[in-house]
């Protein structure tokens, strides 16, 4: 994320991530809930590639199992059955 432009609060909210959990594991608590993240904004601005960066990073510190990231469209987010 280092390398990319305007990543100040990716980063931000990876390391609010990350102090939530050490600290719910030295108190013994639950890990506080991941929640969804949605990436918005034009075609080739880079979306995918913070999202497995970020992904990856989450697995590598503990808080994922798996640093799969799952790509849809807004179409596909409409609430329709």
């Amino acid at each position: 994320l280092d390398k990319l432009y305007r990543m100040e609060a990716v980063r931000q909210k990876l390391q609010q991530l990350k102090s939530q959990v050490e600290l719910a594991e030295r108190e013994g608590d639950a890990r506080p809930p991941l929640g969804h993240f949605v990436f918005v904004g034009a075609p080739g601005t880079g979306k995918t590639t913070v999202a497995r960066i970020m992904a990856g990073m989450l697995c590598r510190s503990g808080v994922l199992a798996k640093a799969d990231v799952v790509e849809t469209s807004g179409l596909n987010l409409t609430g329709e059955v």
